[in-house]
């Protein structure tokens, strides 16, 4: 990260000796976690490619800090902050008040007693020799020189958040889009370090350092907002066939309810009471098929006879003697 005093420096000499005009900030929206909306008064960006270079920093609070007092004086400061430093982050720690000096440094996979020495302690003006992490919400800031005994001090905590790409919305408001994502309420720094308008004419904000605050509440990209899905998850091949037979019972059910008494219950099958509806079927047509079976052969039998059966000569005998009585009976009748 560049470090904030050279930036504030560049800033300031391209004011000063560049070709440009005034404008101000009038409005900046947080859209969502990736996107800002920053509108401006008495400039025209134009809705095509613009020339803007912008940084988006975390403001992270700095709860309170306490000098160190071994003896009547120090050269340290120890940090409790609000919330908790990020691993593999980029930051940058300035005195505001009570001490001069700043330091950039980069966490590691590990925030836990972690010394960091200052590659610019050098430099005119800087006076922070080293930091030690002592864990996610703990820094202890080390000076090169001793600092007067009770002092009061005043510290800013900022870490760079990625800027993926800048746009127009339209003639006077920008779109920044994030990589990092924005939380809500939580305190943040928009520096604006280059900005051209539609006439590729140098702006000049008269605030180009805007702080701002992120909502209570801030949604999701809308490219990125999913619909709620439910946990059950899709059925098997086994659950797949068990539905289809549930559906088949429904079915079964609707077809056997009686449609003459609507109002007298009815009483469901289950699945057994189907297949023993059926067995019972089953059987029914196989007492059936073998009743008509026996019919047949009985109809077979009396259809393949060609002759009465033989009654015996006793038979014969008696017929004869039924025609002689009844001759002589009528001819008896006849003579009376």
């Amino acid at each position: 990260m560049k470090n904030i005093a050279k930036i504030i420096c560049i800033t300031m000499a391209l004011m000063v000796f560049g070709s440009s005009y005034a404008a101000n900030i009038s409005e900046l929206e947080v859209v969502d976690t990736n996107t800002l909306h920053v509108s401006m008064e008495e400039v025209k960006m134009g809705t095509t490619e613009i020339i803007w270079e912008v940084k988006v920093l975390n403001d992270m609070k700095v709860a309170f800090a306490m000098q160190n007092e071994e003896d009547e004086t120090s050269s340290s400061v120890t940090l409790t902050l609000d919330g908790e430093l990020q691993e593999n982050t980029e930051y940058s720690l300035l005195t505001v008040f009570g001490a001069d000096g700043s330091i950039d440094f980069k966490t590691s996979d590990t925030i836990e007693w972690v010394e960091i020495i200052n590659s610019d302690s050098d430099e005119i003006g800087q006076s922070i020799d080293s930091i030690t992490l002592v864990d996610k919400k703990t820094i202890e800031v080390v000076y090169m020189e001793e600092l007067e005994a009770g002092g009061d001090f005043e510290f800013k905590l900022l870490s760079d958040m990625e800027v993926a790409s800048v746009g127009p919305v339209d003639e006077a408001t920008i779109s920044v889009n994030l990589v990092d994502r924005v939380v809500a309420s939580q305190d943040y720094i928009l520096m604006v370090l280059a900005l051209q308008d539609a006439l590729a004419q140098d702006v000049e904000l008269e605030e180009w350092i805007f702080d701002f605050s992120s909502p209570s509440e801030v949604s999701a990209p809308s490219d990125m907002r999913t619909v709620e899905v439910s946990d059950e998850s899709e059925p098997t091949v086994e659950e797949t066939t068990q539905l289809e037979g549930d559906e088949l019972d429904v079915e079964l059910n609707a077809a056997f309810k009686d449609i003459d008494s609507p109002d007298e219950s009815v009483e469901l099958l289950d699945a057994e009471g189907i297949d023993r509806m059926v067995e019972d079927a089953v059987r029914a047509e196989e007492e059936a098929k073998e009743a008509a079976t026996q019919e047949s052969t009985v109809e077979s039998v009396a259809m393949s006879a060609t002759a009465t059966p033989e009654t015996g000569a006793e038979t014969w005998v008696l017929i004869m003697l039924t025609l002689f009585i009844n001759t002589f009976y009528y001819f008896s009748r006849r003579k009376s």
